[in-house]
């Protein structure tokens, strides 16, 4: 078992993350690419902790510049924070009750940051 893994006390709520990080961050940046195709930009994304918190990490970048968005899962609740770290380390985040309502926040954030370069 990963050290991630490990922060869940729930099978369910590590199912759902692994799910999560394997079928629907992809789809999201597939959803990005076919929405902003005259942007032309780079995606990674990664398994995280975050604030003791399994994480998720979407990182974008074109030519001159990079943005991250970040998704965390509360292991106990089944809750999630999307949400971006701010200069100071701060996390500007929103709390959200599902992955449906989370995907959209994580397209929406990753969409205005790559429109604002």
């Amino acid at each position: 078992m990963n050290l991630i893994d490990s922060l869940f006390r729930n099978e369910n709520r590590r199912i759902a993350y692994n799910d999560f990080l394997n079928l629907v961050a992809p789809q999201i940046i597939v959803d990005l690419q076919n929405e902003l195709e005259h942007i032309d930009f780079h995606s990674f994304v990664e398994p995280v902790i975050e604030f003791n918190s399994p994480a998720i990490k979407f990182t974008v970048s074109s030519d001159n510049s990079v943005g991250e968005v970040f998704v965390l899962f509360d292991s106990v609740w089944g809750t999630y924070a999307v949400g971006q770290k701010s200069l100071g380390g701060n996390f500007n985040s929103r709390p959200l009750q599902n992955s449906k309502d989370a995907k959209e926040e994580i397209k929406s954030r990753l969409r205005n940051l790559m429109m604002s370069w």
